[in-house]
């Protein structure tokens, strides 16, 4: 119980005693008087006596400690945390990512990744325990992290707003297990097929430079080298090639775009997708503007699939050559780009 304290002291306290101690006393003589000198011993008054006396003692203000209500996981968190179950991302850069477990104790991981020693994040099982599925009050995300060094900890993540923010940048740094087997396979295919070059029959006088007179084929391929020959979703990464002008010197790429855990990660990766390939294409000298369309299948109001466009972005040769791309921020494309459109609502 907690009591509100009385304005007048500990002295207060005495006198209301006394007086009630005073009160008791004239009504047990009333009730010897009435019964002719008597003594009345009738438990119902005796109680009637106590119940008054406990009512009496009771200061007010006096209320019972409120019992605070734990709130529910919020969905957003959900969606999140239940999305990453049964995934993996690897990164071949240190991070040092900071997370609470399930004891409630911070700690960072990838810290010591490197190319030669490739740190992952291995999700599992999705976990409630404490609530309900449907309303979970504390839940978990089981984990195996490896910085690189030995065959990695298994972790127990806690769902809250702290780790989902620090996963959520973590991940748009690290690549998709199924983006890392695409790129190691092409790879390998790379290196094992053989070359076709036959070896001159005299050495050449002079060596001439002769740029490739496909320019379409040529943009496929940077295309492709720059962020993969297929996206997640297992289509084809170059949608359509198109030129605005005879000379193919505007190019228009329609390229689709990867799927993501959440709408904030496809759009990032978009425009890192899109800042990748106006890099490659404007290195070369023949884009005097380049307009790069990015796709992704949306689902209608009936349940069709449909590849849509989401973004459009149009940069000159001129804005190129202004940005230094080794520090250009991602976020900053739709600013310094000559066109940008993206999907309302998407």
């Amino acid at each position: 119980m907690i009591c509100a304290a009385t304005p007048y002291g500990n002295g207060a306290l005495l006198l209301m005693k006394e007086e009630l101690m005073r009160r008791t006393h004239l009504l047990k003589f009333t009730c010897e008087s009435r019964m002719g000198g008597m003594y009345m011993h009738d438990r119902r008054v005796l109680t009637a006596i106590i119940l008054t006396l406990s009512l009496l003692l009771v200061l007010p203000g006096c209320s019972p400690e409120p019992i605070p209500q734990e709130e529910p996981i919020p969905q957003d968190q959900l969606d999140f945390f239940h999305a990453l179950s049964d995934t993996q991302y690897w990164t071949a850069t240190a991070m040092n990512v900071h997370l609470v477990d399930s004891n409630n104790e911070e700690r960072g991981y990838l810290g010591t990744a490197g190319a030669v020693n490739e740190g992952y994040i291995s999700f599992q099982d999705f976990s409630v325990t404490r609530g309900t599925s449907d309303q979970p009050i504390v839940a978990h995300i089981a984990a195996k992290v490896s910085d690189g060094i030995g065959g990695g900890i298994a972790i127990s993540i806690q769902v809250n707003a702290a780790n989902m923010a620090a996963l959520q940048g973590a991940l748009l740094k690290m690549e998709s297990n199924e983006h890392r087997t695409q790129r190691l396979e092409a790879a390998r295919l790379k290196e094992e097929t053989p070359s076709t070059t036959v070896p001159p029959s005299k050495p050449p006088t002079h060596t001439t430079t002769i740029a490739p007179t496909d320019y379409k084929g040529w943009l496929r391929r940077t295309v492709e080298r720059e962020i993969g020959a297929e996206s997640n979703l297992k289509v084809s990464r170059v949608r359509d090639i198109t030129f605005e002008t005879a000379d193919e010197s505007e190019p228009v790429l329609d390229i689709v775009a990867d799927d993501n855990l959440s709408h904030g990660f496809i759009r990032t990766g978009m425009l890192l997708d899109a800042k990748k390939v106006f890099r490659a294409v404007f290195a070369d000298n023949r884009a005097s503007k380049l307009t790069v369309g990015m796709f992704f299948p949306m689902i209608d109001a009936y349940g069709n699939s449909e590849t849509t466009i989401l973004m459009d972005i149009q940069m000159s040769r001129e804005t190129a050559e202004k940005i230094n791309w080794d520090n250009f921020l991602t976020d900053n494309l739709p600013l310094v780009a000559d066109y940008f459109y993206e999907r309302p609502g998407w």
